[in-house]
């Protein structure tokens, strides 16, 4: 009997590219904020002026847009990682990796809606945000671009190599 929900493998395919891209989406996104931290740090350029290599794309507006489309793209991950667990055969590490990973997203996100408000509301660019106002804004979000980073790749990782041991086994 054919059926019009895919198979469980072409889900399992689907979200991992998903995933990966996701993943080299915020890679391109952490390495502007190296940049911003060697023009700050070492450059001694003040924050206001340390704009990354693409430096026509630092606008509050931007970052807002990236943000929210990295945090969209980990939630759909998530939840199909969550609800296909069983096309998966994923294992709790990975999935508490990409569920901390992803809520640290949700508090970038929410770091980045302040912004967004300060931005238009007072027209600072670029604005502080919630923890911007006691940390230094480019040491705060190269952080935080590191944990939304590393956290979903290591889910990653030990997924990919769940997902290609489980192939071999059958």
């Amino acid at each position: 009997m054919h059926t019009l929900l895919p198979h469980p493998m072409r889900i399992r395919q689907w979200t991992m590219v998903l995933f990966s891209l996701a993943l080299v989406y915020q890679l391109f996104h952490w390495i502007e904020h190296v940049a911003q931290v060697y023009q700050h740090w070492l450059r001694a350029m003040p924050a206001a002026k340390s704009h990354g290599i693409l430096f026509f794309l630092d606008f509050e507006w931007n970052h807002f847009v990236f943000n929210t489309g990295y945090f969209v793209v980990l939630l759909v991950v998530l939840v199909l990682l969550i609800t296909k667990r069983r096309a998966f055969d994923i294992r709790a590490p990975a999935l508490w990796l990409l569920i901390i990973g992803t809520a640290m997203q949700g508090y970038h996100q929410i770091e980045h809606i302040v912004k967004i408000s300060q931005h238009l509301a007072l027209r600072c660019e670029p604005c502080p945000g919630i923890l911007g106002k006691t940390f230094d804004g480019v040491y705060l979000h190269f952080t935080l671009n590191t944990l939304v980073l590393l956290l979903p790749l290591a889910a990653f990782l030990i997924a990919f190599a769940t997902l290609r041991l489980s192939t071999y086994a059958k």
